[in-house]
């Protein structure tokens, strides 16, 4: 080759003369390959898909409105794949084996976890699943205890509505008799007297308590409407509290289907192909370099 002025021709020629060395090299890294590739062990992949459950907006978890609150996922499934990987993965000890992704367009993510022994795989993968899910299910069991203890409290407020309805109509009959029995001791006193203006005073009175009688059984009549239609209040927010429990249940986090168990086999004919390709590039590379040293041997001879 002429200095300053290298052809395509050139590196041709040098690829020839040192095809035995490229062809060798090659053929040896491609060796390697097999033999790597024949001891490479299967490994097993362990899959689950779970759905993320939903939680009880905070504005609507405090507040006394009986209406159906709103819901919204516990966490976001962007978010539970990011940290998943980190949080679980250091409590189990499990490498970079395990991977998190979101399934498009739903609620869900899957677990997957690759290992060298299928058995301690899935087991390690199931107890991944269980303890998430059941971390999640906390946040769902505070927000149903709050309504439990809601759902409490009403009931009280109901049993003593209904004791008061029971107790109302015992109390006028006791405040009737009392009146009555008033009024007949002051007739009698005024009978007595046998004087003509008593007997119309105690007309009077007669008419005076038949009159707070019936304003006393009006009152009792009202308040047992009021009481009822407060028991009947009552009874619609507690229902819509029981609706929101049963929703967080049907809402929490959960597996969805069973875990799927993949075997993988490694790709003998991709690592072939690539100890095959780069042992071709180095050895080009050393051949290349092994023409230049010799070059510049020649040219040191030459100026001596």
């Amino acid at each position: 080759m002429e200095e300053g002025s290298v052809e395509l021709i050139d590196y041709l020629r040098v690829i020839w003369k040192r095809k035995v060395l490229i062809i060798a090299g090659t053929l040896l890294c491609v060796a390697v390959g097999v033999a790597v590739s024949i001891r490479l062990p299967e490994t097993y992949r362990a899959e689950i898909l779970i759905r993320i459950g939903k939680t009880v907006n905070t504005v609507s978890f405090f507040s006394s409105s009986p209406s159906l609150p709103s819901f919204s996922l516990i966490d976001t499934v962007g978010n539970l794949a990011t940290s998943i990987p980190v949080e679980y993965a250091l409590e189990e000890d499990l490498g970079d084996g395990l991977n998190v992704e979101v399934v498009n367009g739903t609620f869900m993510i899957k677990i997957r976890l690759e290992g060298l022994e299928e058995r301690s795989t899935n087991e390690h993968l199931k107890k991944l699943a269980d303890k998430f899910t059941s971390d999640q299910f906390k946040i769902t069991e505070r927000n149903i205890r709050h309504y439990k203890i809601l759902i409490g409290v009403l009931e009280s407020d109901i049993k003593e509505i209904q004791n008061d309805l029971v107790q109302g109509p015992l109390e006028l009959e006791n405040k009737i008799n009392m009146l009555i029995s008033t009024e007949e001791d002051a007739g009698v006193d005024i009978i007595s007297e046998s004087d003509p203006v008593a007997l119309m005073m105690i007309q009077n009175r007669s008419l005076s308590l038949l009159n707070n009688i019936l304003k006393m059984k009006e009152s009792v009549r009202n308040n047992r409407m009021e009481s009822r239609i407060k028991i009947r209040s009552i009874r619609e927010i507690i229902s819509q509290y029981q609706l929101t429990i049963d929703t967080l249940m049907a809402n929490r986090t959960r597996q969805v289907g069973e875990m799927e168990s993949i075997t993988i086999k490694p790709s003998r004919k991709r690592n072939i192909f690539l100890t095959g390709a780069v042992g071709l590039i180095m050895f080009l590379f050393l051949a290349f370099f092994m023409e230049f040293l010799g070059k510049s041997r020649e040219l040191g001879n030459d100026s001596v």
